[in-house]
């Protein structure tokens, strides 16, 4: 029940929680499991699969929508996610400029994909939206350095405010306190 998930703190708040598909990832040797786009490098200056990525947010935007002609406002609405659904969700609230803002975003273990097509298609334009980064600092997948870079990005070249990144002593997992932390950020972004 949705009470015992969150323990009835957010029994207002109905949670969507969709799967990546399979699909062939090029830094695994092209072995196919649950992906939202190709990984074809480590490094935030590899090329990235820009196809791929907008292909999955468009899905993502397909379920705001859904929601919004449920008649549930974008205010309302918070998209997060884990690796790369934490990336997703960037890029998907990021990439939404002239449309109803979300509510916020939240990134656990995530990274900022395809921030060059990001800043060219926000040109400068103020972020007005809480961001929750949270990332563990012995990640051995994707790295701290990630997470600083999201954050470096979305506060000086993005003109993001509401940006928080937390670190805890984890690798690429949740931890108990960072569940802690976005009950507390969603409470206080979903009143």
């Amino acid at each position: 029940s949705q009470r015992r998930v969150h323990g009835g703190e957010l029994v207002h708040v109905r949670f969507i929680l969709p799967s990546a598909e399979a699909r062939s990832i090029t830094v695994n040797g092209g072995a196919v499991m649950p992906a939202w786009f190709d990984v074809l490098g480590f490094s935030p200056e590899d090329r990235q699969d820009s196809t791929g990525i907008a292909a999955s947010s468009s899905a993502v935007v397909d379920l705001i929508e859904a929601e919004m002609a449920k008649g549930i406002r974008a205010d309302r609405i918070v998209v997060g996610g884990f690796s790369q659904g934490g990336a997703l969700a960037l890029y998907t609230g990021l990439m939404r400029p002239g449309q109803p803002g979300v509510a916020a975003l939240v990134s656990l273990s995530g990274f900022l994909p395809d921030h060059r097509t990001i800043l060219a298609h926000r040109q400068g334009s103020p972020l007005d939206i809480p961001i929750l980064l949270c990332h563990g600092s012995n990640d051995p997948l994707v790295r701290p350095d990630f997470a600083r870079m999201t954050e470096e990005i979305l506060r000086n070249h993005l003109k993001c405010e509401s940006v928080e990144l937390k670190l805890y002593h984890a690798g690429h997992e949740v931890h108990p306190q960072e569940l802690q932390d976005v009950l507390a950020f969603l409470k206080k972004v979903l009143p």
